[in-house]
């Protein structure tokens, strides 16, 4: 996938490098009835019929309703369909449509972490979902055509809006990975655009609404409702496990650096209500900060413990004027940043 690199994930520990810091983004969709249409100027077809792959990286939050709307086009639609609750819970992804006589195929997909999905069919009698590069069933033969416009990220409707991220859109009329398993990873380079490149959204174009396609097709895109609020930093710490975006090519030796002699361990009691303790280790002697985000990344406290020697520590956190949901809790340690999650349960 993308190497927007230097990420914080809940057990990594890195010391970021401010000159490192890029202009990146993903689309972040939040029960906001935010989603863009695209329309192909020809036939509306974008270009698809029996052999395509359709691809994006994904971050579920916690769903609260189903049949919230990832991809829908075409006849074909690819939505959540459950998965409630939060600490790496599934959620369920279906396909499914009237190109596909098989009927759905389904996607187990753990919540609150990135993934990479994919649709594939290569028109002689298989279409296979797959996450991070395993297929999971074969769902018959398919062929996308038809006149709707695909919409990415909700279908206009309260109860259909996508409620999670959404990073590295493409769309290509050739299979790009082999049938049964690929490899993909997080930290491989940027989604390229070619001859078979149908649609290809970076996210990374913040200023420019609806963001810019960078194959070389022509689309007429309307965006509904999304604006710089709807673009979030790769390193946003609503994002319990932040996806590694960037270009490989910025990252020099040196300019980031594991610190795994610092600890923040999980919060107890853990879910809490509403005190609970947050312990961690110093490898030397630092300046600490405690900084605890919800999960849209707004900034909900900050405590400063001052200068504190090196070894166990524990900050006691009061959830008291807090709503019930999950938290990011943050310890700042001279230069290393530590995040975790915990929840508060009233």
């Amino acid at each position: 996938m993308k190497l927007k690199l230097l990420f914080i994930s809940m057990f990594s520990i890195l010391v970021l490098n401010a000159a490192m810091a890029q202009n990146t983004y993903v689309l972040n969709l939040q029960d906001e009835n935010h989603y863009l249409e695209i329309a192909d100027n020809a036939s509306n077809d974008l270009d698809l019929d029996s052999v395509y792959t359709i691809e994006a990286w994904v971050y579920i939050k916690n769903t609260s309703h189903g049949n919230e709307r990832i991809f829908r086009s075409q006849g074909w639609q690819m939505y959540v369909v459950s998965g409630t609750g939060s600490g790496g819970a599934n959620a369920t992804i279906r396909v499914d449509g009237s190109f596909m006589p098989a009927g759905s195929i389904d996607l187990s997909v753990p919540t609150e972490e990135w993934h990479h999905i994919c649709l594939m069919s290569d028109g002689t009698g298989w279409t296979n979902n797959y996450l991070d590069g395993v297929a999971n069933q074969n769902g018959g033969s398919s062929n996308i055509s038809g006149s709707i416009n695909l919409r990415i990220g909700s279908y206009s409707l309260e109860t259909t809006d996508f409620i999670g991220a959404i990073d590295e859109i493409r769309i290509s009329n050739i299979n790009r990975y082999s049938r049964w398993s690929f490899t993909v990873t997080k930290d491989d380079p940027l989604f390229t655009s070619d001859e078979n490149t149908v649609l290809l959204y970076h996210f990374d174009d913040n200023t420019e609404f609806p963001p810019a396609n960078s194959s070389d097709k022509v689309f007429t895109v309307t965006n509904y409702g999304i604006d710089a609020g709807d673009y979030f930093d790769w390193n946003d710490p609503s994002f319990a496990e932040s996806l590694p975006l960037g270009n490989p090519n910025n990252i020099e030796a040196g300019d980031k650096t594991l610190a795994t002699d610092y600890k923040l361990m999980q919060n107890y009691p853990n879910p809490f209500n509403p005190t609970t303790t947050i312990p961690f280790e110093l490898a030397e002697a630092a300046e600490v900060t405690l900084i605890v985000y919800d999960v849209r990344g707004r900034e909900v406290a900050n405590i400063s413990a001052g200068f504190l020697s090196a070894g166990k520590h524990s900050f006691p956190f009061d959830g008291s004027s807090l709503s019930s949901g999950v938290y990011i809790y943050s310890l700042r340690a001279g230069n290393t940043v530590l995040n975790r999650r915990m929840m508060l349960s009233k």
